[in-house]
Order: structure tokens, then sequence, then C-alpha cells
């Protein structure tokens, strides 16, 4: 910009404007501090005796000159300044981590920038780490976003104990991605897998919104014209899995996602289950978690698409009435003997005919089962 290097020339407006007024001798003494202090323009000490000279008898022109060259120097200390400010705070900010902008740096958490480790940052070039959303079965849940496709993602880290055994996290592995070739609008998508020495990671497409099981927490009870809604979403995603020959398994309220737009997803087809059987092979404990949703035939091992309808209509019964239609805890046994309390003895509203429904899925032999995800909703469908 011209002018901003004219030393001489805002000196000499501002001598001109201490021969007309006094009031201004206090702005030149501080210019001539300041050209020392704050390193935009340096004077020599013959600079500095000239500079406090200030000029004879001004002609009227040159009086009105004066607050010409005033403005452009109040101009230039104000933009001298401003550089000097912004060149000061540059020096201390601290320094985004490689391959971050700034602006994505700001929003991971401080204590992820600064420790060692897949939390700090990245797991990948592509996937940043941006906060810690979650612990589940598999493991840790972070918050990330993927640099290529611009777009927010979910990962998940593997737990260490299945990551340490060679067979099970082969097994675990190849399970996800038979599960990542799945693409299914009602389904939650794996975009990648991860391998690290320090770790495994997943990464999934991020979904906006809460699991059902937060919004039961909450509502203790939907209407069924809702719960319909719901499972019109879910019977649809586990239709095209069965089709594509993958089970669930551990379908429960905590794996079925609900959106901001009322839009559907089913999370962990498969996986949640697999790492459980994993860490029971193990440790040689049986594996914990969701007893109540469980089908019979899976409490002794075994498993077929019937057990996945079992699970469907638990979570459409504590939808339906606010309560687990088996709450242990012997839950095999209240299973097996059919101990659940009639639906519309807990919600006098619901349709009568939802209680055939509950007594078909319900049926503790898989082959006497209620087996089509399809017909379980045509069934909703017509109540």
């Amino acid at each position: 910009m011209k002018g901003l290097g004219d030393k001489e020339g805002m000196l000499a407006s501002l001598r001109m404007a201490a021969s007309l007024d006094p009031a201004f001798q206090e702005m030149l003494d501080a210019a001539l501090a300041d050209a020392d202090d704050s390193g935009l323009f340096s004077l020599s000490p013959e600079d500095k005796k000239r500079a406090r000279k200030a000029p004879a008898g001004l002609t009227k022109t040159q009086r009105l000159a004066v607050a010409g060259g005033l403005a452009l120097a109040a101009f230039i200390v104000f933009v001298g300044g401003v550089l000097y400010v912004a060149r000061s705070r540059s020096a201390a900010a601290p320094i985004p981590p490689a391959g971050l902008s700034a602006s994505s740096a700001e929003t991971i958490p401080q204590v992820a920038r600064a420790a060692p480790g897949p939390e700090a940052t990245v797991v990948s070039p592509r996937y940043e780490v941006r906060r810690k959303i979650g612990q589940g079965g598999m493991g840790e849940v972070f918050g990330g976003f993927d640099r290529e496709l611009k777009r927010g993602v979910a990962i998940k880290r593997l737990r260490p104990e299945l990551r340490e055994n060679k067979a099970e996290l082969e097994r675990f592995l190849a399970e996800a991605r038979t599960v990542a070739a799945l693409s299914c609008p009602y389904i939650v998508s794996i975009h990648d897998i991860v391998q690290r020495e320090d770790g495994v990671f997943l990464v999934f497409e991020y979904v906006t919104g809460k699991p059902l099981s937060s919004i039961l927490q909450a509502a203790k009870r939907l209407p069924f014209a809702q719960c319909r809604g719901i499972f019109d979403y879910v019977c649809q995603a586990m239709d095209f899995a069965h089709r594509a020959k993958v089970l669930h398994l551990d379908l429960k309220p905590g794996n079925i996602m609900v959106d901001d737009n009322g839009f559907v997803k089913v999370m962990d087809f498969g996986l949640a289950r697999h790492v459980k059987d994993s860490l029971s092979r193990l440790t040689g404990q049986a594996a914990g978690g969701t007893l109540a949703y469980m089908a019979p035939e899976q409490h002794r091992g075994g498993c077929c698409p019937a057990s996945d309808i079992y699970a469907m209509g638990v979570c459409l019964y504590e939808m339906a009435t606010g309560v687990l239609p088996f709450r242990g805890p012997d839950f095999l046994a209240m299973k097996e003997s059919l101990s659940y309390a009639p639906p519309q003895a807990l919600a006098p509203d619901i349709p009568k005919g939802l209680e055939t429904v509950f007594a078909e899925v319900f049926t503790p032999d898989p082959r006497s089962r209620l087996t089509d995800s399809m017909e379980f909703l045509q069934r909703l469908k017509a109540l």
C-alpha cells in the first residue's frame, strides 16, 4: 500500500501538527518511542533529533496539508499496530497437528491433540478422531471426520483382547467385510477397516439422532402407530440382511438408530455378538450382555433367521408396553414357559391382534416361529 513505508512523511506530518498545537507533541513523542518498541520501523539518533525539530512558520496551504498528513499518519499507525498484534498472536498460537488445518484442529479436544497414540487426532491419513462419544461392546466409539469425502464418520476401536488374538481377529474381520458388503438405506454402513500396530478401527457411517433405547428411556413406551412406523424400517433392514445370509444376533433398541427426521437404521449386524462370543472363548466366561433379547436357541449356542425375529418381537413388546417381556433372572426358563404378561394388561390401547403376533414370535421352537421379517411387518400393518 502506497505510503506505508514513508516514515519521514508520517513524522513530518506529526511535527507540523505539533507546531500548530502543543497537544500533538505527545503524539510525536509516542510515535518516536513506539518506533523502537514495536519493531514496525526504526529510527537512528539523528532521525530522532530531526523529528523533534518543529518547522518554522507555516503558510495557510501548508497548514491545510497538515490535516491530510495527519490522516495518513493515523492510518499508518493503525495498520502497523494491527500487523504487529497479529504477528505477536501467531507466534504464540499452537501449531495444528501435521496434516490438519487450524480450523479442524480446534474441533479436536486439547487432550486428544496432546496425547500420543490413536486417540491423538488421526487413525490414518484419511480419518481424524475428534471426540469420544461412547463405549460399546466392541470397544470405544469416537466421532470423526473423513478428510477425502469431507463427511462425518463414527470410528470404533476394537477391544484389545480381541485384536491381540490373531485367530479371533481374523474371524471378526471376515464378518466385518461381509457386513460391509451390505448396501441398504436402512442399515448403518461400514466404510472402512483400518489396522495399525496399536489397534484396529472400524469406520462407520455417522448417523445423527438417538438410539431407540434413549427414546424409550425418556418416553417409557410409544404409541402403536409410532412402533409400527419404526418397525417398517427395521423389518426391511432385517429382510435385506437375511436375504444376503447375514444375521444380526444382537438386535436391541440400542442398535436401532432413529435420526432427527425419524428415519431408522439398524447397526452392528453380527459384529457385537461376534465380539461377545470371541471374548467368551478367550476368557472362558459366559458372554454377558443382552440376554433379555436373545432367542431360546441362542442360550444353547444355536442361531438362525428366526432368532432375529424373536429379538424383534422383544423390542416391539418393550416399545409398546414400556417393559421387557422376560426380565429374568432365569431368562431361558421364562422364555421356554412363555412366562410374560399379556401386552394389553400393560397397555390397554394397543390392538388386540398384537397378542397373537407375540404368541407366534415368542414360540420357543424356532421351527414353529414366525421366520420372515416382511411377514412380520404385514401382520403389524394389518392390525
